[in-house]
């Protein structure tokens, strides 16, 4: 039993153990340790006593066990976050930084120094706005008139395309003074309004209804790459100097960051697949009322879900409740969003259930009194929103009007 536990500890959940196959086998030899005729015909003994030196390993191990461990070839990071290790850390915050400010500063500008391309790149892609109107033809006159969108009337596609023109123009400009003013020194207001108007930029298109599919693409791809150039390339504005200038930022106890970039990519990943879904579905002119409306029962329902997850600070709620609540909160709201879609009105009775355990979790998980009522009264009123269906609209979706209930 011992060697099946031990094989499925290393081999199937890969973990490591004290007690490895081989030693099991061998758990039952006796091995008897005698030096003398060593000591006999050699005259050799031994430096250190296991007994006297003992007392000594311990000692060493807990005053430091990070050090006893990297000293001994083990994980240090398995005992990084001990009682002394935290006691030492606590220590060293309490004492001044190791680097002074000179030294602070000579690292931020390396990084400042390294990093220069950034505000150069958006240097080219302020140029490039400046000349992408001429570029796509958003002055010449349209080919073809454009019909009224909902039912009314717009402003001619020559005027929309010229203004977008005009604000790339204007967009592209500012973006070269403040991307080349940056470069001498980054100060953090600078890169904010430069990132602000890479936000611009990207919705620009929208809000001029622009008739040209490539000032739309063109503009999508400027202001992602201004707002990454101004703001997520170091020295990022809002972090500590002190911070960018440190060595290690591996929190203590890890054997890694978890800020590497290796770790973000896939996140990054996903909000480009959300980034250009949300841009392509923007272009239906009735990508905001088609197929979905917004009852005030659903409505309610978010703004539960919204104040579950805030119950320290509305109610003084204390963990393990809270844990409950932030996670119930988010379900809450994803599902009410979700019955938006009227096609999708029926995930609603989801929320029965949750509004169930929100009403019952006081019960089973301490809170604190005032969260307990809260709970119970955000549970039963989140069962009684989820009853009614909610208004219906006149459009119709097929077989799948049988859905809507």
């Amino acid at each position: 039993m011992t060697k099946l536990g031990a094989w499925m500890q290393e081999k199937v959940f890969d973990q490591e153990t004290d007690i490895k196959l081989w030693m099991i086998e061998n758990a039952d030899d006796h091995y008897e340790i005698d030096i003398s005729r060593a000591r006999r015909l050699l005259g050799w003994k031994p430096r250190h006593s296991l007994t006297a030196t003992l007392p000594e390993m311990i000692r060493r191990l807990k005053a430091d066990p990070t050090d006893w461990y990297k000293k001994n070839k083990l994980e240090p990071s398995a005992v990084a976050a001990s009682a002394p290790e935290l006691d030492q850390a606590a220590a060293r915050l309490r004492r001044p930084l190791e680097r002074s400010d000179d030294e602070v500063e000579v690292e931020t500008e390396r990084h400042r120094a390294a990093t220069l391309w950034a505000p150069l790149t958006n240097v080219a892609i302020g140029l490039w706005l400046v000349a992408a109107p001429f570029t796509l033809g958003l002055f010449d006159p349209a080919s073809a008139p454009i019909p009224p969108a909902l039912g009314h009337e717009i402003a001619s596609p020559e005027t929309r395309d010229g203004r977008l023109g005009i604000s790339e123009i204007v967009s592209g400009l500012a973006i070269l003074s403040l991307a080349l003013v940056g470069m001498r020194r980054r100060w953090r207001g600078l890169q904010w309004i430069t990132a602000s108007i890479g936000v611009w930029v990207m919705f620009a298109p929208l809000l001029f209804w622009t008739t040209s599919a490539g000032a739309y693409a063109t503009d999508t791809l400027a202001g992602m790459l201004i707002v990454a150039f101004a703001v997520m390339v170091p020295p990022t504005p809002g972090i500590s100097r002190r911070a960018l200038a440190a060595d290690d930022d591996r929190p203590l106890g890890w054997s890694y960051s978890p800020s590497l970039f290796t770790q973000r990519i896939p996140i990054i990943g996903l909000a480009f697949v959300g980034l250009f879904v949300s841009r392509y579905l923007a272009l239906a002119r009735d990508f905001v009322t088609g197929g979905v409306n917004f009852p005030w029962t659903l409505v309610a329902s978010t703004l539960a879900g919204a104040l579950l997850m805030i119950t320290p600070l509305a109610f003084g709620t204390s963990p393990p409740l809270y844990f409950s609540d932030h996670v119930t909160g988010c379900l809450v709201i994803m599902v009410a969003v979700t019955a938006m879609a009227e096609v999708a009105r029926a995930v609603r009775f989801l929320n029965i259930a949750l509004g169930a355990w929100i009403a019952l979790s006081p019960f089973i998980l301490a809170g604190g009194a005032a969260a307990s009522l809260a709970n119970l009264a955000i549970g039963a009123l989140l069962v009684g929103l989820s009853l009614p269906r909610g208004t219906r609209s006149a459009a119709h979706y097929g077989g799948w009007d049988r859905a809507i209930v």
